[in-house]
């Protein structure tokens, strides 16, 4: 197609690598159900052993225990993974991360068929009337021809400003994401109710465990990769309309923009900075499956805070 000829289509922006950075796993359980927070924490008598122990915020075990689930980074979840396609008959190898977003598509697509053959009412899962295309970089242009690849890149640009919604794939819904969706959902809601109203963050997300866990969420969502890409600059600044998309839970990218200048306000992004400090753990998943170590304070220099979010993306 010609972009001269203006199609009507829609484009796919989202990250080669896998899209979750912070991911959360469970804590084994006792023969009687409890979480065994001390097979992953040594005792306190044991601290001779891991010193940094005695530097770790009490507060960070209390709520890992409180929710059973240890956050740690993930790096490595589908490093070199691709899956295989078929394209008009040819076929094509993409990422993990791509064909997991073009199965929740069909997903979605498939149940409002199925649904309309019955003759009931679909609840729309997309925000908007999809049209009949969408272009995704890794499918649509030719990866092994140098020459087309560079001359699909110069119209980059074009191409993101010509479609009609741009869809951002930030990866599966996890629970750390429907916890910061809904917040974000809700407070972009009262926003738009009263364009006077000075939402204030702080006492919005509380105090003790719940805020922890929501201001958490949100860092986690925040961090995923698709907010630290390069390419996402130029997609996000040249869509008509911007969908963050994770699982079937689709956002008006206007929405979180205020939410991110409102963390800036209220001061919380060096506290969810902090938070993330304290919570992360540095093992991969293969390594959390046989005995992970204690969480080390510090570690927050690879993970982007709101500021740099909003400075990064304007």
């Amino acid at each position: 197609m010609s972009l001269d000829d203006e199609p009507v289509f829609d484009a796919l922006s989202y990250s080669w690598g896998s899209p979750i950075t912070i991911r959360e796993k469970a804590i084994p359980r006792t023969a009687d159900g409890r979480s065994d927070i001390n097979s992953i924490f040594p005792s306190s008598s044991s601290t001779a052993a891991v010193p940094y122990l005695t530097d770790l915020d009490r507060s960070a075990l209390d709520y890992i225990s409180s929710t059973d689930r240890l956050p740690f980074i993930d790096r490595n979840s589908d490093h070199g993974c691709f899956k295989q396609i078929i394209c008009d008959g040819s076929k094509i190898n993409i990422t993990e991360t791509l064909f997991d977003a073009l199965l929740q598509l069909r997903r979605i697509v498939m149940s409002k068929k199925e649904t309309n053959d019955t003759g009931r009412l679909y609840l729309e899962s997309l925000p908007v009337s999809r049209s009949e295309f969408i272009w995704i970089d890794a499918i649509c242009i030719n990866q092994n021809d140098i020459d087309e690849r560079n001359e699909q890149v110069s119209l980059m640009s074009r191409i993101y400003a010509s479609a009609q919604y741009v869809f951002a794939w930030l990866g599966e819904l996890d629970s750390l994401a429907e916890v910061s969706f809904s917040d974000i959902i809700r407070l972009g809601r009262m926003h738009q109710d009263d364009s006077e109203l000075k939402v204030n963050l702080d006492s919005y997300f509380g105090s003790g465990i719940l805020r922890t866990r929501r201001l958490y969420a949100l860092a986690a969502l925040l961090s995923r990769l698709w907010f630290r890409r390069a390419w996402v600059v130029q997609e996000a600044i040249y869509a008509r309309r911007l969908y963050l998309w994770s699982g079937s839970l689709f956002m008006d990218w206007w929405i979180i923009i205020p939410m991110i200048q409102a963390i800036e306000d209220n001061g919380l992004d060096s506290e969810m900075a902090s938070l993330m400090s304290r919570l992360i753990c540095r093992q991969t998943s293969r390594k959390l499956g046989k005995k992970p170590t204690a969480i080390e304070p510090g570690m927050n220099n690879e993970l982007l805070v709101p500021s740099e979010i909003h400075r990064n993306l304007g």
